[in-house]
């Protein structure tokens, strides 16, 4: 029993020791090795880790998986394993450029959010991402962060096309009622006097368009509780607890199109 118990401490042991940063690197990272791996080259590019982490810090972002990386390229140079201190060193920098890259499309993304809600835009559902996408970022969790992130940019384009669709029709139907509206009252009370079976038509026309964006509505939002799943399950991008957060957020709009769908289309079918 003894001889069990210490054969699996020794495997317990080993596994830990084998275990490294680079093991749980962001999903972007990609080792290159270098040509010349001297002691020189190593304590180089170790000093250069080392400068990267200050930066970090000097940019207050998280440090915390940089500065372990930091540690083991470290006792990796007392080991002289010169090419796991060119690796975490690498991985080190790519974090660096991976979260100035990430803060300034955050910046961005922000900049436009605000021109778009001075304009009269709704953009409520975009905060939201880019808040779960900064929270991710600063809890050091990467590949989570531009999963939101890619999330929220979608949302903003979605709201920005929307608004600027709905801008130009209402400029469109205000110059033309402008510019025809006499015309408008004349074709207006020719319909109403002679032409009521063209408006029932027509106005079955719109509910039926109606019926059918919201059927795309409830495609789409299933559609979207899938990619999450499989981010989170599969791909194993996302958190258990950001899956359930915005899984239970797509199923009350899949909830409220349920109960909105078969009303309208009870409308068209009665019409």
């Amino acid at each position: 029993m003894k001889i069990v118990v210490v054969v699996l401490l020794v495997l317990c042991i080993g596994t830990a020791a084998a275990l490294s940063v680079a093991d749980v690197a962001p999903e972007g990272f990609t080792f290159v090795a270098p040509e010349d791996t001297s002691h020189s080259a190593a304590l180089l590019s170790l000093g250069d880790a080392r400068a990267v982490v200050e930066d970090m810090q000097a940019l207050h972002f998280g440090v915390k998986f940089m500065s372990d990386a930091l540690a083991e390229a470290e006792d990796a140079f007392e080991q002289e394993d010169y090419m796991r201190v060119f690796k975490l060193a690498q991985l080190i920098q790519y974090i660096h450029d991976d979260s100035v890259y990430f803060m300034d499309t955050m910046k961005l993304m922000e900049g436009k959010v605000t021109v778009m809600e001075r304009d009269g835009a709704e953009m409520v559902g975009v905060h939201a991402l880019m808040s779960e996408a900064m929270g991710a970022f600063e809890k050091e969790q990467f590949d989570e962060a531009h999963v939101m992130m890619g999330e929220a940019d979608v949302a903003m384009k979605q709201a920005e096309a929307d608004f600027r669709r709905a801008t130009l029709i209402k400029k469109f139907s205000r110059n033309f009622l402008l510019r025809y509206w006499w015309q408008i009252i004349v074709v207006l009370v020719v319909i109403g006097v002679v032409s009521v079976p063209a408006v029932k038509k027509f106005r079955r026309a719109l509910l039926r368009r109606r019926v059918e964006k919201v059927r795309e509505e409830l495609r789409h939002a299933q559609e979207l509780i899938k990619r999450l799943q499989h981010q989170c399950f599969v791909e194993k991008r996302v958190t258990t607890e950001t899956y359930k957060k915005n899984a239970e957020r797509y199923e009350d709009k899949i909830a409220e199109i349920k109960h909105t769908l078969p009303v309208l289309e009870a409308q068209l079918k009665g019409d």
